[in-house]
């Protein structure tokens, strides 16, 4: 990946395993994670942490897992997992192995054409890659940030009127902090009910 740097390897694929399974093998660097919340919807998951200390959050459960130990997720468990120290290696395999193997070759590709901008955040980097991916894998947005985006589209909306009716000569004016001018604006959008009241 090269905006974590994190290096994946194919250690066993839908190909070669008839569909059974994929496996491979992730070279991680500090501050790496396998993004929000998710659930295989159609898989199970399995984790081997190879080097490094992880940190896994499945369902309620949370633990820290070490060289050695291993890990179960079922379909429709939501869980991620971290990196905690500087440097990684976990091997997780897929059953069945479904498109897995194509999932993680546009995840790791550096030159996927819709591959986002290295600033784009993370969480929002893996939903853009994993679309198309279903059966292979979901995440799981907390509702907060559903209510941020509607409390967004919401301002913008209210914005985008209250421009409209500045340019078509209402007459209110936004920039100002006085009373009259809000006054104005609350009473341009029908409410009654004003912050300040």
């Amino acid at each position: 990946d090269p905006d974590t740097g994190a290096r994946l390897r194919f250690v066993r694929t839908a190909k070669s395993s008839e569909g059974e399974s994929t496996v491979v093998a992730l070279d991680v660097l500090a501050g790496w994670s396998a993004g929000p919340l998710h659930v295989h919807p159609l898989q199970s998951e399995r984790m081997l942490v190879v080097v490094g200390i992880f940190h896994l959050r499945r369902g309620k459960e949370e633990r820290i897992l070490r060289a050695g130990d291993r890990i179960e997720v079922g379909p429709q468990t939501a869980h991620t997992i971290s990196l905690v120290g500087e440097a990684g290696t976990l091997e997780a395999e897929f059953a069945p192995a479904l498109r897995t193997d194509e999932l993680f070759e546009t995840m790791f590709s550096a030159s996927w054409p819709r591959r986002p901008p290295g600033f784009v955040p993370a969480a929002v980097r893996a939903w853009v890659e994993s679309r198309g991916f279903g059966d292979e894998i979901r995440y799981l947005w907390p509702r907060r940030l559903g209510g941020l985006f509607a409390a967004v589209a919401a301002l913008t909306l209210i914005e985008d009127l209250l421009r409209g009716r500045r340019r078509h000569g209402h007459g209110i004016r936004t920039r100002g902090r006085e009373r009259g001018d809000l006054q104005s604006s609350w009473a341009v959008l029908g409410s009654n009910q004003r912050p300040w009241d």
